[in-house]
């Protein structure tokens, strides 16, 4: 979370809280295109059955949307092999089925290249005459969708974390106010001013095996009710956090400082009205007596 002094005043306090959109939307992106990828590849009910008289092959996605249905008679397949496919980042070794005038590739997304061996032999087993019929079934749907959910909610989570921040502070009527939105601005929390005191920083952490995730939160504690963080989310490193918490606390000094200047410049100013005012009366007799 990066913070913009837009106006820093004895009057007014200014700060604008904005999160690295590009870096944050970019990752949004991935998660929910690598949820997306998932639920395709995975969230589906593939199921082979070959004997003598041919092999039929369906591929159902969440279990009601067909995405293959064929079926090719023992006559005209030539062959099943086991391929290797290499398409940049993506490898994998697929079952192909070569018939006279074209070929079919099936799809187990769940199987690994053992299982797969094993597909291939039974699979030739079963369409020639007097084979062993075979049929072979697996269900990615619980998986594709556990996986795929959790990178779509990862993505939402990105999104959901950008939000800027605007915190307001007026020392003429005494009381800040924070607004916080993405595409349009709604009022936070309106205090007095001196609740700016009461910012704190919060740290949250998430341990993996190799490294230890540390974020913060800047928390405002109202006199009444739980503490309001100033974001969704943990945005904040350590340094903005404290530069956060040092540029209120310095402005309500200088804040103070400015307001008891202007009280005793207000009462010097009264005592000399005073003093002027009772002059006037005390001259203003004599020269009618004169």
């Amino acid at each position: 979370m990066k913070i913009y002094v837009l106006e820093n005043s004895p009057e007014k306090l200014h700060l604008s809280l904005k999160p690295a959109t590009i870096a944050t939307s970019v990752g949004g992106l991935v998660f929910l295109l690598c949820g997306t990828i998932t639920l395709w590849l995975l969230a589906g009910r593939v199921e082979v059955t070959a004997n003598e008289n041919g092999l039929h092959y369906q591929d159902r996605w969440l279990g009601f949307y067909t995405r293959q249905a064929w079926s090719m008679p023992a006559e005209v397949i030539q062959s099943v092999e086991l391929i290797r496919v290499n398409l940049g980042i993506y490898r994998s070794l697929e079952v192909e089925v070569q018939a006279r005038d074209s070929k079919r590739r099936l799809a187990f997304p769940l199987a690994d290249g053992p299982t797969k061996e094993s597909i291939v032999g039974r699979l030739r087993n079963a369409v020639v005459s007097d084979g062993v019929p075979f049929r072979y079934e697996s269900s990615g749907l619980i998986a594709g969708l556990i996986m795929g959910s959790l990178c779509i909610l990862g993505g939402c989570v990105c999104f959901y974390s950008i939000h800027s921040v605007d915190l307001i502070a007026l020392s003429s009527v005494g009381i800040f106010t924070i607004h916080r939105g993405t595409f349009w601005r709604r009022k936070l929390i309106e205090l007095p001013i001196e609740q700016l005191q009461s910012l704190t920083i919060n740290a949250w952490q998430v341990a993996t095996r190799k490294h230890l995730v540390v974020s913060y939160n800047v928390l405002l504690k109202p006199p009444n009710g739980a503490a309001i963080s100033l974001t969704p989310l943990p945005s904040f490193d350590r340094l903005n956090a404290e530069e956060l918490i040092y540029t209120t606390r310095r402005w309500l000094t200088l804040a103070r400082i400015k307001d008891t200047q202007r009280l005793r410049a207000g009462a010097k100013n009264s005592s000399v009205d005073s003093t002027q005012a009772e002059h006037g009366h005390s001259v203003a007799p004599s020269r009618l007596s004169t």
